[in-house]
């Protein structure tokens, strides 16, 4: 094993010392390493940069709706004219669900067209200006402290440095305290919670299922993965029968085809809430 730090990592006014290892049994996959001395702590931040190519990262893309053009008389308008009858002409749910988005989205598109745009990198909501600049002072003054072991040097940095720790405490609780205030107020539950678990660290996470295990196979189709759900759950029940005991009320409960479509001539229209 290879020991690659060379430099002390925790340094203090009257000592020095290499307690903080890396180590490596392919030493020759590591171009270089060293030592960074910032003023988040005692202990020098210590790196290690690995030989390898530079893996490009898709970018995250976002699809957004402009309503900069947005009228809303003319989409309702359009809306209003819409032959919805068509959503009535077939006594599948699903058929009729598929038909009634494709007229909705096909009129909502024209209205507001979809944008792709690239999201923004992760950042520190509460971070301010006053933190940063005190952040670059107490590392200045920690590598000239090391650098030219000046009592002046070690004593601003520790100054500087609970300062920064007081500074962030503060203005995170500020920040998050005004956000969850701004939830309450407006009794927006979800960016309550969005609040609530950024402050927490936990990150959202899909629930869209890749693969299912059906016996001895693996199926990936998103298709067949539905149907198989949809098999399972309408199976796990038992179907009334027209023949079964009737209930306490005297009456057979069953489902007839019959009732389930029906056929309309109400116009769809659209109503301003007030």
């Amino acid at each position: 094993m290879a020991q690659l730090i060379e430099e002390p990592t925790r340094v203090a006014k009257t000592s020095a010392t290499i307690i903080d290892l890396i180590l490596t049994n392919v030493p020759e996959k590591i171009s270089h390493a060293g030592v960074f001395h910032v003023g988040i702590s005692d202990h020098s931040l210590i790196y290690a940069v690995r030989k390898f190519k530079p893996l490009k990262r898709r970018p995250t893309i976002k699809k957004v709706r402009n309503f900069k053009h947005f009228s809303e008389t003319e989409f309702i308008s359009d809306l209003t004219n819409i032959p919805w009858q068509t959503v009535f002409t077939t006594s599948d749910p699903n058929l009729s669900w598929n038909k009634w988005k494709e007229l909705f989205i096909g009129t909502l598109d024209k209205h507001a067209p979809v944008r792709h745009i690239r999201s923004g990198k992760h950042t520190t909501p509460w971070m301010t200006a006053e933190i940063r600049s005190a952040m670059r002072r107490r590392d200045y003054h920690k590598k000239k402290a090391i650098k030219l072991k000046s009592d002046s040097h070690w004593h601003n940095y520790k100054s500087l440095r609970n300062k920064v720790n007081k500074l962030i405490r503060v203005t995170k609780s500020t920040f998050y305290i005004n956000k969850i205030s701004e939830c309450a107020e407006t009794m927006d539950l979800k960016k309550c919670w969005s609040t609530i678990n950024s402050l927490l660290g936990k990150q959202h996470k899909s629930n869209c299922i890749s693969e299912l295990k059906v016996g001895e196979n693996v199926i990936t189709d998103p298709n067949l993965i539905a149907d198989h759900f949809n098999t399972h759950f309408i199976n796990i029940g038992v179907y009334p029968d027209k023949n079964d005991t009737p209930n306490e009320c005297g009456e057979n409960l069953y489902f007839s085809d019959t009732n389930i479509h029906s056929q309309t001539n109400n116009k769809f229209n659209f109503s301003l809430i007030k």
